[in-house]
């Protein structure tokens, strides 16, 4: 007997998975269609259709057992995913992404003759199933170095098939203070949150100027969904942070390029393509909502004085639970800025004026989580309020006025109540 599990995949077709969670492996079953060279044609790419004798690989046969009829153990040595032969991706378009996914999880490249199939066949990937798209694509950026491999799929010609709202990024002049064009400062900016985020090796050794301690660590390596952890989140941010510039995109009199409003719009164009895509609703709303924000950090830290206690507040407040995200694109929205032009002094500068935020949030200053002096109940106790949105409005009022450090206290917090409301304290 096996230690697994039997999971149905497909009962029509009699396809099953065998998981052994107390092992670390899962078994893929299916009927063999013809003998084991017939079969193996049936399969995608030579890796996967390696075959051996089930009474062989239960005694713990090693490599001596192995049938190999597409020449998937010669790819191996090479390191290269190569299609079985020219039909797999008309048969299912899904993998085309699942080449490159083999290719970014092994480190592997593509055989040419299969990537020069793969961008013939590019369109097939229209019509598969979105929440399949979504998990292919999810695993490739959840590879260290996913930024290649983006690059990748562009090449191949399904990078816009995956997120067509990125193609009209492509070619689009930016002001001079940056180096790239849209498409290609989004693509960089994942390959710089890759670095922040310390999943790749820093190559200008810049990195010691971004905050990172083993609390970071964990945040970033939160699952949010289905696998999906904070930090793939975060890099789906960074490719998106921008897609809305095309659609902003003016320019003034005196030569100007501008991107009015390309955030709350590219917030909206967010949620639209992971819904399409069949994200959970928690991406959908972390995503949009770093891509909301993203400029708020450069606006906290344009003048050389430190940003208000107040302004701080309202960035925390409003951004929530993707702060810390958003801050960290914003190290990385700055690297792949201005990409090689980035002095070395700008970037320490700009570094500096963000991690300063980030410890604000880090050692709970009061002017990122005010602790509340009064609740709802003693506004209403002591100025005769009924419950509504007038007395959320208050408390939100006294917050802020605390996260200033202009009130210290419960009497005061009573006083600035009564101040706003035109009466004092116990008289209703």
């Amino acid at each position: 007997m096996l230690p697994a599990t039997l999971v149905v995949l497909d009962a029509e077709r009699h396809i099953y998975r065998l998981v052994s969670r107390e092992e670390g492996w899962n078994v893929d079953l299916t009927p063999m269609r013809g003998d084991v060279a017939a079969d193996a044609q049936l399969r995608d790419f030579t890796i996967d259709a390696l075959a051996v004798p089930l009474d062989e690989f239960l005694a713990g046969s090693g490599t001596d057992a192995l049938l190999d009829t597409v020449g998937g153990l010669e790819d191996l040595r090479l390191g290269q995913v190569r299609a079985v032969n020219q039909t797999v991706f008309v048969e299912d378009g899904l993998r085309l992404l699942r080449a490159v996914r083999l290719a970014a999880e092994l480190g592997f490249t593509i055989e040419p003759g299969t990537a020069e199939t793969i961008r013939a066949e590019a369109h097939r990937l229209e019509g598969v199933a979105q929440e399949r798209v979504r998990d292919e694509f999810s695993r490739i950026m959840a590879v260290p170095g996913s930024a290649r491999y983006l690059r990748l799929l562009d090449e191949l010609g399904l990078l816009t098939r995956v997120l067509p709202e990125l193609e009209e990024g492509r070619g689009v002049q930016q002001p001079k203070e940056h180096y790239w064009n849209v498409l290609d400062h989004s693509i960089e900016t994942v390959a710089a949150m890759e670095q922040v985020l310390r999943l790749v090796p820093d190559d200008k050794a810049r990195l010691g100027d971004v905050p990172w301690d083993e609390a970071t660590a964990e945040y970033f390596n939160e699952e949010i969904s289905e696998g999906r952890t904070r930090a793939v989140v975060a890099k789906i941010a960074a490719l998106l942070h921008d897609v809305a510039k095309p659609a902003t995109k003016s320019i003034e009199s005196n030569g100007r390029i501008r991107f009015l409003g390309h955030p709350t719009k590219g917030a909206e164009m967010s949620q639209r393509a992971l819904r399409r895509l069949r994200f959970s609703n928690r991406e959908v709303k972390m995503v949009s909502g770093i891509v909301t924000e993203h400029l708020r950090p450069g606006l906290l830290t344009r003048s050389e004085e430190p940003p208000t206690r107040r302004a701080v507040y309202r960035f925390f407040r409003d951004a929530g639970d993707i702060a810390v995200d958003t801050l960290y694109l914003s190290f990385a929205d700055t690297l792949a800025a201005r990409g090689p032009l980035l002095e070395d002094e700008e970037w320490r500068l700009y570094a500096g004026r963000i991690s300063s935020i980030l410890k604000s949030s880090q050692e709970r200053r009061p002017e990122v989580r005010p602790v509340r002096l009064i609740d709802g109940h003693d506004l209403m106790h002591e100025y005769g309020l009924e419950p509504g949105r007038r007395v959320g409005e208050l408390l939100d009022a006294i917050l802020e006025s605390q996260a200033a450090g202009g009130i210290v206290s419960r009497e005061e917090a009573l006083a600035m109540a009564g101040r706003l409301l035109g009466v004092t304290a116990g008289a209703p």
